[in-house]
C-alpha cells in the first residue's frame, strides 16, 4: 500500500550517429524481445535491415551524419 505515489515521463533526446547507432542502439533493448524469436541468423539480419531502412525513412541525419533520437523514460516512484 502506498500513501502517494509520483509518475512522470521525461524525453531524453540522444544525439546519434545516423540511424545505423540506432538500429545498434535498440538490438540491445527493445529488439531483443523480437530478434530472439527469429529462426536463424538470416532472419535476424533481414529484420534489422528492415528495421534500419524504416528509421532512416524518419531519422535524417544533418550535415555532420548525426540524428536526434527521442528516447523516453516513465519514472515512476511509491512512498509508503
Amino acid at each position: 500500500m502506498t500513501s502517494s505515489l509520483n509518475i512522470w515521463e521525461t524525453e531524453y533526446l540522444q544525439i546519434m550517429d545516423g540511424p545505423s547507432a540506432i538500429v545498434d542502439w535498440i538490438r540491445g533493448t527493445a529488439m531483443r524481445f523480437y530478434l530472439q524469436r527469429l529462426p536463424n541468423d538470416q532472419e535476424r539480419q533481414a529484420f534489422a535491415a528492415r528495421c534500419l531502412e524504416r528509421l532512416e525513412a524518419i531519422y535524417h541525419p544533418d550535415d555532420q551524419g548525426k540524428v536526434l533520437f527521442p528516447f523516453r523514460r516513465m519514472f515512476i516512484v511509491a512512498y509508503r
